[in-house]
């Protein structure tokens, strides 16, 4: 026997394909499953002959009005008779034209996974078919693989899934493969296949599927004339107001579509979650059920790390980079899920409700219902398989997965990806590692989380030689004591002010609905009463309560900036700058980086009072669907859209043209290019919207980068004078 401490190259390729030679026996289907899913089919059917005959009921019901109308109506005026004819008419035929658009407007269309060559990966390929032998089930013909977390297999059939076999088609997400053991990734392989071991069962819950998704993409998915209409809406005159009208009569169509695709999924549920868990007992027959639990908790691990991903990658493509092989990263984040991460992700797997449109069981229903199946599959018990990753299985996994990735990117960016934007995921880890101890070394120097609009202030000697280094020195450890010693009340000042300053902003939306003369529930604001008396009492005393506060929270503020700006001012001094480990390079650094930050705290400075302009806009336009034609709602609200893109315009002539403080793989980019490229037109309220979203959340993240770096020097520059670090942070799991 082969044990775990084999290495994946010292495993010979017959051992891998014998280890899955054995037969399996496959799971009996009950007379009454096959029945359920004959009903549930019949059911499903049923819809699209419903669907049509509405189309008909709506054109008979068309016919019988203009036939009856003129003589239902036979003294009534010309006019009122062709009013109330063309009326009806319009509106059904907008109504049928709706019903009808999904199947004759151009969808969109898709990015289909890479396809595997016959050849590319023949031990992959061997390994599949040997499996497919052991349950029986058919050989894939065609195999295809993608940056999905998920794996799938569809018979490749004409729309109505029953006649024109031609195979089936094995659709292989990588992060499974670099993520699961071989014996994990087996498993998922029998449960895909497994499926096809009832070639009648599967042709019946393929045309369900495929029923079900044609009134779900109907209903949600935009086609060509929705796009059209999308594009045209935003003009301006005649063609915006036709757009609109259209849109309008689309709408209860869709309603309808929408209603037809609930139903589908809700009657197929049952049947799909009882045909997930006869795949479960294939994979159960291969693998055990032990091995299944276990698949499912590590599912929901690279889950997490899947969406750490996605995070990276957009805030490497904010710096113009794209980490080259999206595997590689999401393995590399998997390392970030820690123990008590782990627990919390089983109890929510516990916790997990069933849903009645849910096409899956739950994982723990999946798994007590396994554990009935006492199979211990095939693979013996300290079997290579439980040790070695499924990646094994492939030749070229690394060249494939960078492939697949460039494949994503080009979907997703719809243009080509010029390859000095794909940079090696190490190099990308490499500066996100400094990146994070930086803002360790932030939150350690201050042991709390400063809010992110109260800046701290920055002497402006602090790049200045000082006179008297001990005198300095002293001052800097005697801030650090007094900044301790503010800490507990600040700490405890902090929800107080968020508390303190959320109150103003419900009293500022309060005020703005009362200048619109719009009726609100004061319950809603936390008032006792919907008047401008009780909204100006309120807001007074907020105004006060955040200033009161705000000077509360200043001599610990004051205290850490002083402790900074010493730190700082001491980096200028040599011969500390030799005590400290590439001191030269820090000093470089921080050279450059405070007179960013002291600048950025200033442009921060300005965000309170777009705040309140923001915050006034988009509670106004959010009740302009109860209130369309109020004109003073819509005048507060063009009101507020000019002001706001002033508010704009000022700040990015006030960015100048700074640089953007980090490195970007643009050179010479300007924090203007970074943060508020663009100003839009003074009435596009979804532009203006985004811009100040970007802007605010730039500014933000670039402070923070900034501050964390001062504080990261700062702190090398006292434990070069002998202080010791404060405590580590606490680790955040969220």
């Amino acid at each position: 026997m082969i044990t775990t401490t084999t290495t994946p190259a010292a495993i010979n390729p017959r051992l891998l394909i014998g280890a899955v030679s054995h037969e399996i026996a496959r799971p009996t289907m009950t007379r009454t499953y096959v029945l359920g899913l004959a009903v549930t089919a019949s059911a499903v059917l049923l819809l699209p002959v419903l669907y049509f005959s509405l189309i008909g009921l709506v054109l008979t019901g068309l016919v019988v009005w203009v036939r009856h109308a003129e003589f239902n109506l036979p003294a009534a005026p010309f006019g009122v008779r062709l009013l109330v004819v063309v009326l009806p008419v319009g509106f059904g035929l907008a109504f049928i034209a709706g019903l009808l658009k999904p199947l004759l407007a151009q969808t969109r269309a898709v990015s289909r996974p890479r396809q595997l060559g016959r050849d590319a990966e023949p031990l992959l390929v061997a390994y599949i078919n040997r499996l497919c032998e052991s349950l029986g089930a058919p050989r894939p013909t065609a195999i295809h693989v993608s940056c999905d977390l998920n794996a799938g297999a569809e018979l490749r059939r004409g729309w109505f899934g029953l006649f024109g076999d031609r195979g089936i088609s094995l659709h292989l997400g990588l992060p499974l493969v670099a993520g699961l053991t071989l014996k994990q990734f087996t498993g998922v392989l029998a449960h895909e296949l497994g499926h096809f071991t009832q070639r009648t069962a599967m042709g019946l819950e393929n045309l369900i599927r495929r029923i079900n998704y044609g009134f779900l993409h109907a209903a949600s998915e935009p086609d060509a004339v929705d796009e059209w209409l999308q594009r045209h809406a935003g003009d301006a005159g005649l063609m915006a107001v036709i757009s609109w009208i259209i849109m309008g009569m689309v709408w209860l169509p869709r309603r309808v579509l929408w209603g037809f695709a609930l139903a589908g999924s809700s009657i197929s549920g049952l049947m799909s979650r009882e045909m997930e868990f006869n795949a479960d007992r294939c994979q159960v027959r291969v693998v055990g059920a032990g091995s299944l639990a276990a698949t499912m908790r590590r599912l929901r691990e690279l889950n997490v790390a899947h969406e750490i991903s996605f995070r990276d990658i957009a805030s490497f493509y904010e710096e113009g980079r794209l980490p080259d092989d999206l595997i590689a990263l999401l393995m590399a984040n998997v390392s970030f899920i820690t123990p008590k991460l782990k627990s919390q992700l089983q109890r929510m797997m516990a916790e997990e409700k069933l849903s009645l449109f849910d096409s899956h069981p739950t994982d723990q229903d999946r798994i007590q219902r396994a554990a009935g199946d006492h199979s211990p599959g095939i693979f013996p018990a300290g079997s290579f398989a439980e040790a070695v990753p499924a990646s094994i299985l492939f030749h070229r996994f690394e060249e494939i997965s960078k492939s697949v990735t460039e494949q994503y990117y080009r979907s997703v960016l719809n243009q080509k990806i010029p390859l000095r934007m794909l940079h090696p995921v190490k190099k990308l880890l490499e500066r996100q590692n400094e990146e994070r101890d930086a803002s360790k070394a932030l939150r350690r120097y201050f042991q709390t989380e400063i809010p992110l609009l109260r800046p701290l202030p920055i002497a402006p000697q602090s790049t200045e030689v000082p006179e008297d280094p001990a005198m300095v020195a002293k001052e800097l450890k005697s801030s650090c004591s007094r900044m301790l010693e503010e800490l507990p009340r600040y700490r405890q000042l902090i929800p107080r002010y968020q508390m303190a300053e959320g109150t103003l902003f419900e009293t500022i939306a309060a005020q703005a609905l009362l200048q619109a003369r719009l009726d609100f529930e004061p319950s809603e604001f936390h008032l006792e009463a919907a008047d401008v008396d009780a909204v100006t009492i309120k807001q007074g005393r907020a105004r006060e309560g955040v200033a009161n506060l705000a000077g509360k929270m200043l001599p610990f503020e004051s205290e850490a900036g002083n402790r900074l700006s010493f730190a700082l001012q001491l980096l200028q001094v040599p011969k500390v700058l030799k005590k400290i480990p590439d001191g030269e390079d820090v000093w470089f650094e921080i050279r450059d980086l405070l007179p960013a930050a002291q600048y950025v705290s200033r442009l921060i400075g300005e965000l309170p009072a777009l705040r309140i302009v923001f915050h006034r806009l988009m509670t106004l336009w959010q009740r302009t669907n109860q209130s369309r034609s109020n004109r003073r709602l819509i005048e507060m609200i063009l009101s507020q859209l000019s002001s706001l893109r002033s508010r704009l315009i000022s700040i990015q002539q006030e960015m100048g043209t700074h640089l953007y403080p980090f490195d970007h793989a643009e050179a010479e980019t300007t924090l203007r290019d970074y943060a508020l490229p663009w100003i839009p037109e003074e009435f596009d309220f979804g532009g203006l919207v985004e811009a100040t979203d970007l802007m605010q959340s730039r500014l933000i993240v670039v402070q923070s980068r900034l501050f964390a770096r001062l504080a990261r020097a700062a702190e090398k520059v006292e434990q070069a004078l002998g202080m010791s670090p404060l405590p580590e942070p606490q680790e955040d799991d969220s």
